[in-house]
């Protein structure tokens, strides 16, 4: 198990780095219409960066499968942990816009029957 992170029963994850880091492309995910509209847009990789580290801060991150991860309860987003960054990879959206985010790991694992997700409300 990375050391970056500890677990409980309910899958709430404690992420103890400060380091987070945006890709352009997340941050293009995240201000694209109608994904997150609940949430502010961003101008830059840093204010991303501040808002998300306000979020692990107060610890409201859990585990969903593999790579995925769910931000504040409700954004389901691609992380990358390490031992000492946190790399957003991608958004995939808000699960109160986009119901079909609650049966993410059902759709992973058979995707290949179904083909992709349809992300846009």
């Amino acid at each position: 198990m990375n050391r970056n992170y500890k677990t409980r029963e309910d899958n709430r994850v404690f992420i103890t780095t400060q380091n987070v880091i945006h890709t352009k492309h997340s941050l293009k995910r995240w201000n694209e219409s109608g994904r997150l509209d609940n949430y502010p847009n961003f101008n830059s990789i840093t204010d991303a960066n501040n808002y998300i580290k306000n979020i692990f801060r107060s610890k409201k991150i859990r585990h969903l499968y593999k790579n995925f991860y769910l931000l504040d309860n409700d954004i389901v987003a691609v992380l990358d942990v390490k031992k000492d960054k946190v790399t957003v990879i991608t958004y995939y959206g808000s699960r109160t816009k986009t119901p079909s985010l609650y049966n993410l790991r059902y759709y992973i694992k058979n995707k290949h029957k179904y083909g992709n997700i349809l992300l846009s409300a």
